[in-house]
This record gives structure tokens, C-alpha cells and sequence, in this order.
């Protein structure tokens, strides 16, 4: 190309834009329910950046003042999909606000477990890791308290606000009402835009329960899957009766909401004795 003096000009070379590395879907709850197993699969596609760590973006305060920059730093551009999982999300509403203004079009992924072993298994979840960890456990809680002590002082609080700083030893029952989590979610997002699995039916059939997240993300299925287990924990002791059947009662109603809205009822997850007669 000639300028008005007939000296060649080099033609601007336009600058590429920046590959997107906005997150695409989230695996957002809930706590003890195979949602690392899930993340270990995930992070192996090659057609997917899938952070494994657990970010805490969209509930910490701290994670989320550092911005959208440095959370999206965690993905690698030019994949199909790009996904982290914090199983927190799901129990708090302004993490999911925070989530809908981030990318309305999102995909979200909630893995449920039976609210009453979910909720022991939170509890022993916690004290092995103030056993080991002491003081810098941010999971701590008091050992000597028990399990049924820890649910009634979440009972009590029962119909207030769920805050970003009501911490997950303060909240071991209410984190098991499912049905409140997903009511909050479908007022932000559409049906469409949420896949809910639960870990009974993901470990009885890890490769059709995997490919029904790959088909959720519009990602080619699997045709076998190496057998994973993450995160599994021995037990100090077994729930007592007593505490399985107080929890099983108070999740009842809950559980009828949640399984009028999948359409199909979960014979695996804990009823009370008076519906086993």
C-alpha cells in the first residue's frame, strides 16, 4: 500500500482479542456429596478448564474483593467449558446473586446427598479436621460438643437470614433443606440452567451420572470411566439412632417439596419410622 508520496505503508495489524476465560458452570453444592469425585472427572477432559481447588469466590469476601481478573486467571482460554466447584454456593443467597450477575448464563450443578447422613458426615468431617489442624482449622468446632447439640443450636435459628458469615458449624441442619436452595436459585436462573444429580444414584452409576453433566455442558459423553473415590472418611463412631431419627423427621417436609419437584422419589435417603411401617 502507497501513501501520497508513494512510500509503502505498513498496514496496522489489528490486535487479537483476548480469548474469553469467563467461567461457564459451577458445581455448587452441596457439602459432602461426592462433589470432589465429580471435580476429579471434570478436570480431566481435555475440553474443559475445571479449577479443582475450591475458589470461594462468590462467598468470600476476601476472594471476591480481589475481582473478576483474578478469578478468571483460574481458567485456561480456548477450552469449550470452563468450571470450578465450591459446593457452598448453593446455601447461600448472595452467592448467588453474585453468580447471576456475574454470567446469567451460567450452568449450575447441584449434587445432592440424604440430608441426614450429609449432615453426620459434615459433622465428622469437621472434627478430624480440628483434631489435625487445631486452631488453623477453618472448619473448627468445639469437640466437645456433640452432633445433636451442634443441630439444635441450628435449629433455634431456624427462619433467619442464611448471611455469607454464618459458617458451615453453624449451620449443619439447615444446609439439608434442599428445596430452599433451589427455590432461590430458579428466582435468578432459568430450569434449564440447573442439573440436579444426588450421590446415590452418582455412585451406583458413576458413567451415566458423569454423562449427564458432560450432556448438561453440550459435551461428548464418555464411553468408560476409571473408578474414583475422593475425600472417603472413616467414622470415630456411628450416628446414634436417636439423632437419625430426630434429623429424619425434621427433613421430612422438606425432602416430599424436593421430590415433587424431581418428579421421583429417593428410596435411599433416611425416613422417619412411623413412614417405614
Amino acid at each position: 500500500m502507497l501513501n501520497q508520496f508513494g512510500s509503502s505503508v505498513k498496514k496496522a495489524k489489528k490486535k487479537k482479542r483476548p480469548e474469553p476465560r469467563t467461567a461457564t458452570f459451577l458445581i455448587v453444592g452441596v457439602m459432602k456429596a461426592s462433589t470432589t469425585t465429580a471435580a476429579k472427572i471434570l478436570s480431566s477432559r481435555e475440553d474443559i478448564s475445571f479449577t479443582y481447588n475450591e475458589l470461594h469466590y462468590f462467598d468470600k469476601a476476601d476472594n471476591f474483593s480481589k475481582g473478576k481478573a483474578w478469578y478468571e486467571a483460574h481458567f485456561e482460554a480456548g477450552k469449550k467449558e470452563r468450571g470450578e466447584k465450591t459446593p457452598v454456593y448453593s446455601f447461600y443467597p448472595e452467592a448467588i446473586r453474585r453468580i447471576h450477575e456475574y454470567n446469567p448464563k451460567m450452568k449450575l450443578v447441584l449434587m445432592l446427598r440424604d440430608p441426614v447422613t450429609r449432615a453426620y458426615s459434615q459433622y465428622n468431617h469437621m472434627r478430624q479436621q480440628t483434631k489435625k489442624l487445631g486452631a488453623a482449622c477453618f472448619l473448627k468446632v468445639d469437640l466437645k460438643k456433640t452432633f445433636r447439640e451442634y443441630l439444635e443450636m441450628d435449629e433455634a435459628k431456624d427462619g433467619e437470614p442464611v448471611t455469607l458469615d454464618k459458617t458451615a458449624p453453624q449451620t449443619m441442619l439447615r444446609r439439608g433443606y434442599y428445596m430452599e436452595q433451589i427455590d432461590n436459585i430458579l428466582k435468578l436462573f432459568p430450569k434449564e440452567q440447573l442439573l440436579v444429580l444426588t450421590q446415590e444414584r452418582y455412585n451406583a452409576d458413576p458413567l451415566a451420572e458423569n454423562n449427564r453433566i458432560f450432556s448438561f455442558l453440550n459435551l461428548p459423553p464418555l464411553t468408560a470411566l476409571e473408578p474414583v473415590h475422593e475425600h472417603a472418611r472413616s467414622y470415630e463412631e456411628e450416628m446414634l439412632a436417636e439423632d437419625k431419627e430426630w434429623l429424619a423427621g425434621k427433613y421430612a417436609a422438606h425432602n416430599e417439596k424436593l421430590f415433587e419437584f424431581l418428579g421421583y422419589r429417593i428410596p435411599e435417603w433416611t425416613t422417619p419410622a412411623e413412614d417405614q411401617k
